[in-house]
């Protein structure tokens, strides 16, 4: 099979994942070293107006962006304008943050290694947001511990901004975009560029996991100039910045300096790590190069076989809560256009999005006991159902293990725990059912009863979490921050941490009543709306 040949093959998987996911668009490009392999767009960019994504529909890319930043950051490094070993606070006076007494460098801050949390940006200028981390001391000294921050790269458009004299956007422009001939893309994200832009589409109900084929709606606009995720590009243009790093930062960075950015500075998990602004991982025998990004009603993958010489970026305007498939076909990408090139046998396409459900089913049959109900989970021809008292429900699948039932009445996961490779319990919220019977489940402290409850805000980010007590612990469940479900780490009188060592932080306060009315996520209030 020829390069060409499959990548037609790829175009027509991804026009099936589109269509499995029920999703509105999307933008797919692939590239070999020196030319453009295949281009085109799928679906549509608004489903208002039905008009279609097509090459040039410019996506927001969100972290993708990141690679951007550090390529301006690593192209003043060499011009010897940053330190990038050098304490930040000599070059950014005002982001004196106590860090055990560790200073943060650069390199921490491009690594995510800096000790801050995540960052939910509230505004389209987030430079308050970096400033008030100074009122916090670090839970992990610079350079210990992973931990991603959107806010350590809001903090390098900041330094880059006050040392350039420039806004970030024209800075970006300069340095990046248009030496690569990106005259297409946007630094920043702003009216200018809208009718140009496909439209973000979101869950039509935030508060719950969306089944496959459950309504969206046209996401919230938002301008946004943050370091962290602020490039609008189309696939066309994407092109033009993978062939940049397939041949190792050609016309845009030195080979020592993508050397920097590529090299594994941090581990993540095993089979993963991350450079600058780069993630690296394992596929199959490969090293991979590349990043996902997420943005208000947009997702996207961009993925690199530097020993072959490959790029695939997919860009999609549904956020990554109606359905994650841009790295599906990525992935599905490179192996068909490697295989396609060694003359080797083609690789099998990727099972159906519900395929899955009826192919290991049966490992998740059977009665789970809670305190005070039983629930059965049942095997059928087309997957699983959940029956509960006199209600019998479709699961869905969502990823390894985890589901939603198939009731919009329903606003949490159904998640399946095991032991040994075997199915034991299972989750659903507060609930905690076991294949085996025992007693009573704990409690917990009664002062913990008061932080119970929905909370929102209107930032278009993380609009919104829950908050409960399951046996003896309490969880909160929805923030992207903490990936879905974290338990609670209490520190004090209505402060908890996102999980143990974790920068993020949950703290309650404006109690009436029993229960809290406010809570401060990492720093960004929230106010109880329900029980």
């Amino acid at each position: 099979m020829s390069v060409y040949a499959a990548a037609e093959r790829v175009a027509s998987f991804a026009r099936r994942r589109l269509d499995e996911a029920c999703l509105p668009g999307l933008a797919l490009v692939l590239t070999d070293r020196t030319d453009t392999l295949h281009q085109s767009g799928h679906g549509v960019s608004d489903r208002g107006s039905c008009a279609p994504v097509s090459p040039q529909t410019l996506f927001e890319i969100g972290s993708i962006s990141k690679g951007f930043t550090a390529a301006a950051v690593l192209r003043q490094a060499e011009e010897r304008r940053i330190d990038l070993f050098a304490p930040i606070q000599s070059l950014l006076p005002w982001f004196d943050v106590p860090a055990g007494g560790t200073a943060i460098t650069a390199h921490h801050l491009l690594t995510h290694t800096a000790g801050l949390p995540s960052g939910n940006d509230i505004g389209p200028n987030s430079r308050a947001g970096c400033a008030a981390m100074r009122e916090r001391e670090t839970v992990t000294p610079p350079g210990v511990r992973y931990h991603y921050s959107n806010l350590g790269y809001e903090v390098l458009g900041y330094l880059q901004e006050d040392l350039l004299g420039e806004e970030f956007g024209v800075l970006l422009d300069r340095l990046v975009l248009t030496p690569l001939g990106m005259r297409q893309s946007a630094a920043t994200i702003t009216h200018a560029v809208r009718p140009r832009m496909a439209v973000g589409h979101v869950p039509k109900f935030d508060d719950r996991p969306r089944p496959r084929g459950n309504p969206l709606v046209p996401a919230p606009w938002h301008e946004t100039a943050s370091a962290c995720g602020s490039v609008a590009a189309s696939a066309e243009e994407m092109a033009l910045w993978m062939r940049s790093l397939l041949n190792r930062g050609a016309g845009l960075l030195s080979t020592r300096s993508f050397a920097q950015m590529s090299r594994a500075h941090v581990r993540i998990r095993d089979g993963e790590d991350y450079g600058y602004g780069l993630r690296r991982r394992q596929m199959r025998d490969r090293l991979i190069l590349g990043h996902s990004g997420g943005m208000v009603g947009f997702h996207s993958d961009m993925a690199l076989d530097l020993e072959a010489g490959l790029g695939a970026a997919v860009l999609v305007n549904a956020s990554a809560r109606c359905g994650w498939i841009a790295s599906d076909i990525t992935g599905f990408a490179l192996e068909a256009l490697r295989a396609a090139a060694c003359r080797s046998e083609p690789p099998p396409e990727p099972l159906p999005l519900d395929e899955p459900a009826t192919r290991d089913a049966a490992c998740f049959e059977g009665t789970y006991h809670a305190v005070n109900e039983t629930l059965v989970v049942e095997a059928d021809g087309a997957g699983l159902q959940l029956r509960r008292g006199n209600g019998r429900w479709r699961l869905l699948r969502r990823g390894d293990g985890e589901f939603c039932v198939d009731d919009p009445r329903v606003v949490y996961p159904l998640k399946f725990q095991r032991i040994g490779g075997s199915v034991v319990s299972l989750t659903l919220g507060p609930l905690r059912a076991s294949r085996n019977l025992s007693g009573p489940a704990g409690t917990v402290p009664t002062e913990w009863r008061s932080a119970e409850g929905h909370y929102r805000s209107f930032t278009p980010w993380d609009t919104n979490f829950r908050v409960f007590a399951r046996g003896e612990e309490l969880v909160v469940t929805a923030p992207p921050c903490c990936g879905g479900e974290t338990v609670l780490v209490p520190e004090g009188p209505g402060l908890f941490r996102l999980g143990e060592g974790s920068p993020e932080w949950l703290r309650f306060d404006t109690v009436i009543g029993g229960m809290a009315q406010r809570a401060l996520l990492s720093g960004v209030p929230y106010t109880r709306v329900a029980r």
